[in-house]
């Protein structure tokens, strides 16, 4: 079995040595770009021999017969000494200039027109020396003494005209109709190596049925095989071929040129030296052929490998977004890409962190392929690209993006019905051909994070109230640290009153934020943005510092100061220390700590009881009253009352929304005082605003009030405007 093993195995490299494996779309064109810089090289060198053939030819003959009065000037003359040479020039110009426009050229307009006049110049030259052969020399093409020379000739001018043909038939598809057919390009290089080789052949044949006078007889030179040689190796090893076809060509070309040698008498018998010599020549470039296409394969597949990990996603097999967003912006420079008729969309997969964590990485990763596989049925490969973890970007079709996205988002329901995995979708449609398309991705990215996981949008749009969004987004974003410093940001205060007097016994300091071109920015527009950014700590440490500026300037100025309760969010306990961020700013500013209340809200206990915990541990150790914010706006709110201990409760002003209609919000409103007051809890209600309101929970024992029947949030010295009028009234307990 092991033998079996070794002889399949041997099978195989000799089947892939001889090029029968098929290779993939990259490695055709390696190769086929391969062959057009080696048929630059070949043009170069033989437009060099054909321009110092033509000079001989018009020195050593024309110029020498005219001069002598046996030839008569004149083109036709000129054209019977040089045509030949004027053929295989224009053939080679017109190959150079292929040759170089598929690979450099990039204006179509540029390619179409060189290469048609040139295609078009080399056509007329070979039409012309078939007509001037014709009337000429082949009037008598079967003449013995010259029949293969004439016959290698025909071949070359019949060849020359057919490679004209193809160069026009391809510059004419390729321009008009948008297509690039490989194979006609191939075609083209093909009929050049042959046009090259018969021509060596030709050369070589008439050298070797040329003869001298030696001694008063008449002696064959064949001096000239050394054309047939240099234009054979050139085929062979400039122009890449598969080794069964190079060995093919080689194997017919030489046993040809050997037969055609034998079938001429005054040469034989062909000396045995000559044919062993003939026989390793054969051998050698059978070898080097081979060698240099193994080499030139092994380099391809390298370069796909290399491409593949720049161009594909190594998760998904997918684009990655650099190169889709580069090939986008190739497209959009075409003229006739329709960019009206065409969507971006950004692809979320709506909490997929949680997914990861219930189903594990390996089940994450399928899903993502699955999603990806989708995309690309839809789509297709080269619309849709796998920008990072569980986002995709698509370009689409507008007339139908919209049934597509509908069916891959019911497949991915479908995929995994108990995970209910849903899919947001932000679109953005192209205004302007020079959009960078990494920005339109962008607008589509920021369009699809307004969706959410249970919203029956199937998509949002980009449209310019978006875009307006979206420019204040990068504005707070981007000038948060510039705001702090200049004093944009600062506190407002909003009071809370006792509800036994009325009387003043502390503020909450809520962010506001006057920006020098937007204007007053809502916190509804910027907690949000920089929350999302991981910069929401940076505001909130701007906000206790100025409290605890304004508290040190009110005691050194003998000014009316109440306590003031500050906010930290969660993120504040992951992106900074804010336990150790108050007591330096308590110690710098030498604030009592009982004028400092900290509120933590309901919601970040209960997404995250255990990085607080500890927090919250440190504050209460160090003396400062501990607020629970939004009490009853999540889910765990008596978990939390469990777990947790703290001075004062925060009943959610949602509770009196319709309060006068819903006599549940009071009994609900009641009952959380009553089980306050059993656990030694103060309370204290938000978003009062009637006097109904007010005298309820006055009576149920609520201690504390805020709302704007007691004031809005306003300016530090609109508050001590309103202490000095009287308006407010600072209570002698601030506890």
């Amino acid at each position: 079995m092991a033998n079996m093993a070794k002889v399949k195995e041997y099978l195989i490299r000799f089947v892939r040595f001889l090029g029968f494996r098929r290779n993939s779309e990259y490695v055709k064109e390696y190769l086929n770009t391969t062959n057009l810089r080696m048929t630059i090289s070949m043009c170069l060198v033989i437009l060099g021999i054909e321009i110092w053939m033509i000079i001989r030819q018009t020195t050593k003959y024309y110029i020498p017969l005219v001069a002598a009065g046996t030839l008569q000037p004149g083109f036709a003359a000129f054209w019977t000494y040089t045509g030949n040479f004027w053929l295989l020039l224009s053939i080679a110009l017109s190959i150079l200039a292929f040759s170089v426009c598929k690979l450099y050229f990039k204006n179509q307009k540029a390619r179409f027109l060189l290469n048609l006049v040139l295609g078009i110049i080399a056509l007329g030259i070979s039409l012309m020396v078939i007509y001037s052969s014709s009337i000429g020399r082949f009037s008598n093409w079967a003449d013995e003494k010259h029949i293969y020379t004439n016959i290698f000739t025909i071949m070359v001018y019949a060849l020359g005209a057919v490679y004209s043909a193809g160069i026009l038939a391809y510059t004419c598809l390729a321009y008009f109709k948008r297509l690039e057919f490989r194979f006609l390009c191939q075609f083209i290089i093909a009929v050049f190596g042959i046009i090259c080789l018969v021509f060596g052949v030709m050369v070589s044949i008439s050298d070797f049925l040329t003869t001298v006078n030696v001694n008063g007889q008449s002696v064959l030179q064949y001096k000239q095989i050394i054309c047939f040689l240099t234009m054979i190796v050139y085929t062979a090893c400039l122009l890449v071929y598969r080794p069964i076809i190079s060995f093919a060509v080689l194997g017919a070309v030489f046993y040809g040129f050997y037969a055609l040698l034998l079938s001429v008498d005054s040469i034989r018998p062909f000396p045995e030296g000559d044919q062993v010599n003939y026989l390793t020549f054969v051998l050698m470039l059978v070898v080097v052929v081979s060698a240099m296409y193994s080499q030139r394969l092994n380099d391809a597949i390298k370069s796909e490998e290399l491409e593949f990990k720049a161009k594909y996603d190594a998760l998904t097999d997918l684009h990655n977004f650099d190169y889709f967003v580069s090939t986008i912006g190739e497209r959009m420079k075409d003229p006739y890409y329709p960019i009206e008729n065409k969507v971006f969309l950004y692809v979320d997969i709506d909490d997929f962190k949680s997914y990861n964590d219930r189903r594990g990485f390996n089940k994450g990763n399928e899903l993502i392929n699955e999603i990806g596989n989708r995309f690309l049925r839809q789509f297709g490969q080269d619309n849709v690209a796998h920008v990072f973890a569980d986002r995709f970007a698509i370009l689409a079709d507008a007339k139908d993006f919209e049934s597509r996205i509908e069916q891959v988002r019911r497949d991915v329901i479908d995929y995994d019905p108990v995970a209910s995995v849903h899919l947001k979708f932000g679109c953005y449609r192209y205004h302007r051909r020079d959009e960078d398309p990494r920005r339109a991705f962008d607008k589509a990215r920021y369009a699809a994070g307004l969706v959410h996981g249970n919203d029956e949008r199937l998509y949002v749009e980009y449209d310019d109230e978006l875009d307006k969004a979206s420019h204040l987004t990068r504005r707070i974003i981007h000038s948060i640290d510039q705001a702090i410093e200049d004093g944009s940001i600062h506190p407002y205060y909003q009071p809370v009153v006792w509800s036994k007097d009325g009387t003043l016994c502390g503020v909450e300091a809520l962010c506001r934020w006057v920006d020098s071109r937007y204007g007053f920015i809502s916190p509804d527009q910027f907690v949000p943005v920089l929350e999302n950014a991981r910069e929401i700590h940076k505001l909130d440490t701007c906000i206790v510092e100025s409290v605890c500026r304004d508290i040190r300037h009110g005691l050194d100025n003998n000014l009316p100061v109440v306590p003031v309760s500050i906010n930290f969010s969660r993120l504040d306990f992951e992106l900074m220390d804010p336990v150790e961020l108050l007591e330096k700013l308590v110690n710098k500013y030498r604030v009592p700590k009982n004028f400092l209340h900290v509120e933590i809200t309901e919601s970040a206990l209960s997404e995250n009881p255990d990085t607080l915990r500890k927090g919250i541990a440190r504050l209460r150790e160090l003396g400062y009253a501990l607020w629970l914010d939004d009490f009853g706006s999540g889910y765990s709110s008596f978990n939390v009352l469990k777990d947790f201990h703290f001075d004062v409760l925060k009943i959610d002003m949602q509770f009196l929304s319709n309060f006068a209609e819903n006599k549940t919000a009071g009994i609900l409103i009641d009952t959380i005082v009553k089980m306050c007051e059993r656990i030694g809890t103060r309370t204290l209600t938000e978003g009062v605003e009637t006097k109904e309101e007010e005298d309820f929970l006055k009576s149920i024992g609520c201690e504390r009030l805020q709302g704007y029947r007691y004031g809005k949030a306003m300016p530090l010295n609109e508050l001590r405007d309103k202490i000095e009028k009287g308006e407010l009234i600072v209570s002698d307990k601030i506890d």
